[in-house]
């Protein structure tokens, strides 16, 4: 998912460029091996006792282990919901949320396989800034669309969600929703309401049969099987 992508019509000594090398390449591998070598520096010097039978171990940090981890507790926290909500009578639906344009330094080709040139719309110094503040206004937008959502009909409504980066590392948003049988075009009314406000583009929600819940959370989850792929999105 991380995956560098060829850049056409740009020049590659172009600051932005060259930024989007080095982070792709170096910065975000580098911190996610440097974080994990301090916690097991430190973990490394805690003995820990099992109480029942008096035996004395030590617990590492693997963040590849620990991602592959948590994508199977994703899942079946996924599979557990799915249960919950026939239980409840509720459906679910699927909603993208991506960032606007002026956070993009690129503009991608149509089948978003390469750089085609850069964004005149993009409003950061850096593509570093604009990754760090991408993840907090998606979840800024999210939150609204949250809160208008969960009223009333919705109070009980479950999510799960996932972060993805583009290609330019900048992040999006993936959730599925499960939100009470009869409210879809309300939810959608909201949703297209939060789309002009933002001024969204790349976005959608689109409903979902009961046994396509898993299977869009699975797509995204596997996106990240290597291991320099894990470590860039750690870092």
């Amino acid at each position: 998912m991380l995956k560098e992508k060829p850049i056409i019509n740009i020049s590659y000594n172009h600051p932005l460029v060259l930024e989007y090398k080095y982070l792709i390449r170096k910065k975000y591998q580098k911190i996610s091996e440097v974080r994990e070598l301090k916690s097991n520096r430190f973990l490394s010097k805690c003995i820990i006792k099992n109480v029942v039978n008096d035996e004395m171990f030590t617990i590492k940090q693997d963040v590849v282990k620990e991602f592959n981890e948590t994508k199977n507790l994703t899942y079946l926290k996924c599979k557990e919901l799915e249960r919950i909500t026939k239980e409840e009578d509720l459906e679910p639906i699927f909603i993208t949320l991506t960032n606007p344009s002026e956070f993009h330094p690129f503009i991608t080709s149509k089948d978003k396989k390469k750089f085609v040139r850069l964004n005149s719309k993009f409003n950061f110094l850096n593509i570093e800034d604009s990754i760090d503040e991408s993840y907090i206004n998606i979840n800024k937008i999210f939150r609204e669309f949250y809160k208008n959502v969960k009223k009333r009909e919705n109070k009980n409504m479950k999510f799960i969600k996932m972060i993805e980066p583009h290609s330019s590392l900048v992040c999006h948003l993936h959730r599925i929703l499960y939100i009470k049988k009869g409210t879809y075009l309300n939810v959608v009314e909201k949703f297209n309401r939060i789309k002009e406000k933002f001024d969204l583009k790349e976005c959608k929600l689109e409903r979902l049969t009961d046994s396509k819940g898993s299977s869009y959370i699975i797509k995204y989850l596997l996106k990240n099987n290597k291991t320099e792929e894990i470590r860039g999105f750690d870092g």
